[in-house]
């Protein structure tokens, strides 16, 4: 069972649950789709005319109507989280710290989501492909924003020697990512979308083969981070005795380290080889989707948290 670690007595109101680690996830996921989608629509202009071209557009329309519904969803999980919606939702006007990054979070989540609905509003409305391509560039400076605040979120917490750890942001920003590229082709995949053609299957290839660099760009951050936050000891030492050893052992090896990075890794260094039938694309897909959600869940409730000392 999941639940976090604390080392004094902490009122139920000011610990965070599931909804904050699907908040994180569903954040990292709808950035990552709005970068997918950047790519995608360069990636189209370049073939422009061609079929090709055809499949990394229904790549970047897949991700133009994925990211901001993702992104909603999860921040209205925050607001109930919070306790009182009404006032979570005026925070980015009425509450502008630049040195706090649920101030800053709360502007970007807020431009990030309005550029998106006006993209699916181009969308739907079949607007110039100049206006979508400019909207489309723009989702990826800002998806890089997004995916890295929800790891400083997290590392803010100086009591928290699992989150305060400047990795943390690096291996969210990642994450988010190699999850949003999954998510948008698994939803391109949707028969909504049409019939899967074969090169919308060498176009998801594509961004397999950009997901194989992640994640082993993933898996050595996350070495490095482990390292580091073991290397504090106390609180640190602990939480990751917890993740390799303990309570959460199962989780982290099996489903973060196992089913989330190496499995969908294989995959990727297959299609390297050859393009790979739909099915397994899927399959690969889900498994990163399936290991990021795991890794802000033992993230999360692995992290033992210590009394800040106060001279």
């Amino acid at each position: 069972m999941l639940y976090e670690q604390w080392l004094w007595d902490v009122p139920k109101h000011a610990q965070w649950g599931w909804i904050i680690a699907l908040y994180l996830f569903l954040g990292g996921v709808g950035a990552g789709a709005h970068i997918t989608a950047g790519m995608a629509w360069i990636l189209n202009k370049k073939n422009k005319g061609t079929s090709k071209g055809e499949a990394y557009e229904r790549i970047n329309r897949a991700g133009a109507y994925l990211g901001p519904p993702t992104l909603i969803i999860g921040t209205t999980l925050l607001l109930f989280e919070l306790g009182d919606p009404l006032r979570g939702m005026l925070m980015y006007v009425a509450y502008i710290n630049p040195t706090s990054w649920m101030a800053v979070g709360a502007w970007l989540l807020f431009i990030l989501i309005s550029t998106g609905v006006a993209n699916m509003v181009y969308w739907s409305i079949g607007k110039s492909s100049g206006k979508r391509f400019k909207i489309g560039i723009l989702g990826i400076p800002l998806g890089f924003t997004v995916a890295a605040y929800t790891g400083y979120l997290l590392s803010a917490a100086q009591f928290v020697p699992l989150w305060n750890e400047h990795l943390l942001p690096l291996l969210f920003t990642i994450s988010a990512i190699s999850t949003g590229i999954a998510a948008t082709c698994l939803f391109a995949f949707m028969p909504i979308f049409g019939p899967i053609t074969f090169e919308l299957k060498k176009g998801a290839t594509l961004f397999s083969k950009i997901d194989a660099l992640l994640i082993i760009t993933e898996i050595a951050v996350l070495c490095v981070f482990l390292m580091e936050v073991k290397a504090f000891g106390g609180a640190g030492l602990a939480s990751v005795n917890l993740l390799t050893m303990g309570r959460y052992a199962v989780f982290f090896w099996g489903g973060v380290v196992f089913l989330g990075l190496l499995v969908p890794l294989i995959f990727s260094i297959h299609s390297f080889k050859k393009t790979p039938r739909a099915k397994y694309l899927t399959f690969e897909f889900g498994l990163v989707l399936l290991g990021g959600l795991i890794l802000r869940f033992v993230i999360l409730f692995g992290a033992i948290k210590q009394p800040i000392v106060i001279p």
